[in-house]
């Protein structure tokens, strides 16, 4: 009989009938409330069913809300995007066979006759997942799945023996895409590391072959091109900082002008922020306007702790406190100096100090007298032109690589709701002799 004809038999049950939701802690644990298990904040609950270990709570923190889980349940956020991403895991490997995780989770314990595996699978499945989506409730980000879903989504359930099967089938060939997937994925990040690498060459060397270079081990480098010139950063420009108008006034909020902060430093060129205020909060303020081809930078956040934010703008905009905008002098194009803070970020990045209040900050003493190498004006041009040439092939490359990745993650999730539902031929697998 085929995998398809045994769904055909098979019984089409909810999910309560075969699984318990969101059960209740042991009772050993409970009685032992400073007994630590494992804890899985969202982060930790992969898209392809990993999971991270490594952080423990207290079993007291389960009467605080969280997500209760133990070896062999079947978790899953559900709340979006985590749930249409497919975040969701099969516990295993758990302290004390026991965790609690975000409470953005559904658990599923299989009940007897169900197998674990198998309805892991279920809820993987695109199936599930798209009629979960259209089921949710709730506005904006914060939709959620509703419990009453999980427990009345009805799916065919074949006999123990056969949801084994299937579930071993599946292990089998999502390990495989899987892999596959990795594979892309690393090379995606190969991609970026090799981007920065030649950009951060580029900006210290130049693209002449066998150009001659001096030792600068005293002003941040190995060596730079001899014939640059090496010049501290406050001789290049002149910085701006910015401010938060006072939420309180309705009057500065909501107008035409651009509020750039932190959050809109997500791309090279700026032609919108997110917040705007009007003319009256640049007029009572000490904001200021900053024209086009200004080089905006983050000086404070805790994304200085990895990623040195550099951004041109397309439009005049003000800044917030976190920001300096940066206007060069004759000596450097603001495209070039863009470019060379965005090649030179490692360097930027060991500049910086943690603040009093415990998050990172790059001093305007710091930066402006770090030294940097300084080309010519005429090949400050040619070399913008090679760095965004550079970056329209890294960007393709990486689009090629992104839709590979998208589509082995809809053929896994093909896969997966075409055998849990008995669509797909898997009769031989796992069998004696197979």
């Amino acid at each position: 009989m085929k995998n398809g004809d045994a769904a055909n038999l098979s019984a089409v049950r909810r999910l309560k009938y075969v699984a318990d939701l969101n059960p209740t802690a042991r009772q050993d644990l409970l009685e032992a409330s400073d007994t630590e298990v494992s804890f899985l904040p969202m982060e930790a609950i992969g898209e392809d069913g990993s999971i991270k270990l490594g952080q423990m709570r207290p079993v007291s923190d389960v009467r605080n809300g969280y997500s209760y889980f133990e070896d062999g349940d079947v978790a899953f956020a559900k709340v979006t995007p985590c749930f249409e991403n497919g975040k969701g895991a099969l516990m295993s490997g758990l302290e004390r066979g026991a965790g609690l995780g975000t409470t953005e989770l559904t658990v599923l314990r299989a009940r007897q006759g169900t197998s674990a595996q198998f309805l892991n699978y279920v809820v993987q499945s695109s199936r599930f997942r798209q009629f979960g989506a259209a089921a949710m409730t709730g506005a904006g980000g914060l939709k959620r799945v509703p419990d009453e879903f999980t427990r009345d989504f009805k799916t065919s359930w074949p006999s123990l023996t056969d949801q084994t099967r299937i579930a071993n089938f599946l292990d089998e060939k999502t390990a495989r895409i899987d892999a596959l997937i990795g594979e892309k994925e690393r090379l995606l990040y190969s991609v970026s590391e090799l981007f920065k690498a030649r950009l951060g060459t580029a900006v210290v060397e130049g693209l002449r072959d066998g150009a001659r270079l001096t030792p600068a081990a005293g002003k941040g480098f190995e060596a730079v091109r001899e014939d640059w010139e090496l010049i501290p950063i406050k001789h290049i420009v002149t910085a701006g900082g910015g401010m938060t108008p006072s939420k309180d006034k309705a009057e500065f909020w909501d107008g035409e002008i651009p509020w750039v902060s932190p959050k809109d430093m997500k791309r090279f060129v700026l032609h919108d922020s997110e917040d705007h205020i009007t003319d009256e909060a640049v007029r009572s303020t000490s904001l200021r306007l900053y024209p086009i081809d200004s080089v905006l930078v983050v000086v404070r956040g805790m994304i200085l702790a990895h990623t040195f934010p550099v951004a041109l703008n397309a439009i005049p905009v003000t800044i917030n406190q976190d920001m300096k905008a940066l206007r060069t002098n004759a000596r450097m194009s603001p495209k070039y100096l863009a470019w060379m803070l965005r090649g030179l970020a490692p360097l930027m990045l060991s500049l910086t100090e943690e603040s009093a209040h415990g998050t990172k900050a790059l001093r305007t003493d710091q930066w402006a007298t770090q030294h940097v190498p300084v080309p010519p004006r005429d090949e400050q041009a040619a070399l913008v032109s090679q760095f965004e040439e550079w970056e329209q092939e890294a960007i393709e490359l990486k689009a090629h690589l992104e839709e590979h990745i998208a589509r082995l993650r809809e053929y896994r999730a093909s896969l997966i709701s075409a055998a849990v539902t008995g669509q797909l031929d898997i009769d031989n697998f796992g069998r004696s002799g197979a």
